[in-house]
C-alpha cells in the first residue's frame, strides 16, 4: 500500500482530507509550491472564520519561508497579525507574533524578531489553558534564542535551554531538537568540545525522530559547519545538502551551499567555493535584505579575488558598498571595512592596510582571526 507522501506525488491523494492536512501532506512531500497553491485556494473560499484563516495563513507562511520568499511570507505574517489583534485572544497574538519572529530572523533583522518573539512571550503567558499557553510560551522562547544567536549568545542559549526543557516535557521532539540545535550553535561557538558536539548531535537524532526534514538539515550544517577536520565537514554538509534538496526547503539547501562553500574556500577550492555561493545567493534573492546581501556578496568578492578574478572582485565590492549605504549595519562594518581592504589592496597596499586595521577593531568575532591574519600578512609584506 502507498504512502500518503507517494500518493501526493503521483497526484492521487485521497480528496477528503482538510485543507490543512494536505498542505501539511505536500510538506512533508517536499512540494512547498504545491503546498502554497492549496493554502491560496482554501483562503479563497467564501465563509471561513477567523481561526481557520489564521491557521491557513500560518501554513502557507511556513512554506514560503522554505521557499526563500520572504516578503510574501511577511506580507502574510502581518496579515495573521491583523486577525490576531480582531480576535483579541491572548493565543492567536502569541501565534502571530511568532510568526513574524520567525520571518524577521529569516531577513536577518535580529532586532525587530527579538521584538516580536518577546512580545509573543508576553502574549502566551496571558493564556489561560494551559494546554493553549505550553506550546506557545516555548515556541517564544525558541524563537527569542534565534533571534538573539548573533547578538547575545548567552542570553540564545539561555532562551534555547528553557525552550528545549518545555518541549520535552511536552514530547515535541521536532521543536525540541530546533531549540538544542540553537544551543548547541552557542556551545560549538564557545569552544569544540565532545560535549558540544554531543549535544548537537543530539539534535540531529530529534529532528530524524520528529520526521523534520528541515531541521534534520539544519542541525547536521549547525553539527559541522565548524569542525575542523575539513574532510569531515565537507561530508556533512553535503549530507545536509542532500537532505535540504530531498525536502524541498530551497532556505536549508541555500544555507548548506553557504556552509560549503566556506569550506571549499578554505581548501582552495575557490571555483567550487564561488559557483556554490553564487547558488546560494540565487536561491535566497526573493527574500534577502540590503543588509544580508552585503555578507554573501563580500564572500563572492573575496573569493573572486583569490582566484585572480579583480574585474568580478570589484563588481562584487561595489554591490556591497551599494547595498550597505542603503541599509546601514553595525553588524556588517567590519565586512565593509574588509571588502574595501581588498579593493585596494593592489592598487594602494598602505590604504588597504588602513582598512585592514579599521575592520580589526569592529569585525565580527566568527571572523576576527581570519582578518588578524590577513592584516598580519600583509604587514609582514608591506
Amino acid at each position: 500500500m502507498h504512502s500518503i507522501d507517494q500518493r501526493i506525488k503521483s497526484g492521487t491523494a485521497p480528496v477528503t482530507r482538510t485543507p490543512i492536512q494536505t498542505i501539511a501532506d505536500l510538506a512533508r512531500a517536499g512540494q512547498h509550491a504545491r503546498a502554497v497553491q492549496a493554502a491560496t485556494s482554501a483562503l479563497a473560499a467564501p465563509g471561513m472564520n477567523p481561526p481557520e484563516l489564521l491557521a491557513l495563513l500560518e501554513q502557507r507562511l511556513h512554506r514560503l519561508v522554505a521557499l526563500c520568499e520572504l516578503p510574501r511570507a511577511e506580507a502574510d505574517a502581518r496579515a495573521i497579525l491583523v486577525l490576531a489583534q480582531r480576535s483579541k485572544r491572548p493565543v492567536h497574538e502569541a501565534q502571530a507574533l511568532c510568526a513574524l519572529a520567525l520571518v524577521q530572523t529569516r531577513q536577518e533583522r535580529s532586532a525587530q524578531a527579538l521584538e516580536s518573539a518577546t512580545a509573543a512571550e508576553a502574549a502566551a503567558k496571558r493564556i489561560r489553558s494551559a494546554a493553549e499557553r505550553e506550546p506557545l510560551l516555548a515556541l517564544a522562547l525558541l524563537h527569542r534564542a534565534t533571534a538573539s544567536l548573533t547578538s547575545d549568545p548567552a542570553q540564545a542559549a539561555t532562551h534555547a535551554e528553557q525552550a528545549a526543557q518545555r518541549f520535552a516535557g511536552l514530547g515535541d521532539a521536532a521543536h525540541q531538537g530546533q531549540a538544542l540545535r540553537v544551543l548547541a550553535a552557542v556551545l560549538l561557538a564557545e569552544a569544540d568540545t565532545p560535549e558540544h558536539r554531543a549535544l548537537a548531535a543530539q539534535a540531529v537524532a530529534l529532528a530524524r525522530q520528529a520526521g523534520d526534514a528541515s531541521g534534520l538539515s539544519n542541525a547536521i550544517s549547525t553539527q559541522y559547519q565548524s569542525d575542523e577536520d575539513l574532510a569531515q565537514r565537507v561530508r556533512g554538509l553535503n549530507e545536509a545538502y542532500r537532505v535540504a534538496r530531498e525536502a524541498g526547503d530551497l532556505a536549508m539547501q541555500a544555507r548548506a551551499e553557504h556552509n560549503l562553500s566556506l569550506a571549499y574556500g578554505r581548501l582552495g577550492l575557490y571555483r567550487r567555493a564561488v559557483r556554490l555561493a553564487r547558488h546560494s545567493i540565487a536561491l535566497r534573492e526573493p527574500g534577502l535584505t540590503d543588509a544580508a546581501r552585503v555578507n554573501v556578496w563580500a564572500i563572492v568578492g573575496l573569493t573572486e579575488a583569490e582566484l585572480g578574478r579583480h574585474e568580478l572582485a570589484r563588481a562584487a565590492f561595489e554591490l556591497v558598498q551599494r547595498w550597505h549605504a542603503r541599509e546601514p549595519n553595525a553588524r556588517t562594518k567590519g565586512t565593509v571595512l574588509l571588502v574595501a581592504a581588498c579593493a585596494v589592496k593592489y592598487d594602494n597596499p598602505r590604504r588597504a592596510l588602513t582598512r585592514l586595521r579599521e575592520a580589526v577593531k569592529v569585525d565580527s568575532a566568527w571572523r576576527l582571526p581570519y582578518t588578524m591574519r590577513d592584516l598580519a600578512s600583509d604587514e609582514l609584506a608591506a
